[in-house]
């Protein structure tokens, strides 16, 4: 699938005949730097998860990361008022692979994502919520970013 050809998609995480979760699609057009905040949002997950299991009800603030800190974590602190770009790339890497968007994870100041969130990798503004439980409850990334 191209990186432009991008189908609609909710919470329920239907990928529309995406790969399995096994079978992870390699990017090699993916940037380092989305590579590395990828990398942060998979460490972030499993350590918030850890942390705090998920319940009956899962509040997004609970596990969220502000744009600042997940660059930091990256090693990319001078890249925070452009992080939106490979948070794109990182929700069209998730979406290939019929993932939840762990982009979802991602908030500005405000705890909530930037408008670059609705429209990446066909993942919707109306259902972030739904997204972050989705990422939360989902069991089945890998524990490093391909390439």
């Amino acid at each position: 699938m191209a990186m432009g050809d991008r189908r609609e998609r909710g919470a329920s995480g239907s990928t529309g005949g995406l790969p399995p979760h096994h079978a992870i699609v390699d990017h090699d057009w993916m940037r380092a730097e989305a590579r590395a905040i990828g990398q942060a949002l998979l460490d972030h997950h499993r350590a918030i998860v850890k942390e705090h299991p998920p319940g009956r009800q899962v509040r997004p603030a609970t596990y969220t990361l502000r744009y600042g800190v997940l660059c930091d974590r990256a090693g990319l602190g001078h890249l925070v008022r452009m992080v939106g770009a490979f948070l794109g790339e990182v929700a069209e890497w998730c979406a290939d692979n019929g993932y939840p968007p762990l982009n979802a994870l991602a908030v500005n100041e405000t705890g909530v994502p930037g408008v670059g969130f609705d429209g990446a990798g066909g993942f919707r503004m109306d259902n972030w919520p739904a997204d972050v439980e989705a990422c939360v409850r989902f069991t089945e990334y890998p524990d490093r970013m391909p390439g």
